[in-house]
Parts: structure tokens; sequence; C-alpha cells
């Protein structure tokens, strides 16, 4: 796998675990700081 697809596929999975957890709690502050802070 090339660096660039692990990294992608990083991404995704954190935007998905973001995703879910605002749709659990709702958006948080830390969810978005955390959004902002993805390469």
């Amino acid at each position: 796998m090339k660096p660039e697809a692990a990294r992608l596929g990083e991404r995704a999975v954190r935007q998905t675990q973001l995703r879910q957890r605002q749709a659990g709690q709702g958006a948080k502050k830390n969810d978005m700081d955390n959004i902002c802070e993805l390469p």
C-alpha cells in the first residue's frame, strides 16, 4: 500500500469516527478542532 493511500484511509476512518460521535452526542468544539488538525 502506498503511503498516500494509507494516509487517506486513516483520514477517512477518523472522519467516520467523528461523524459517529457527532451523531451520538451532537457536535462538540473538540470534534471541530480534531477536523482542523487533519493534514
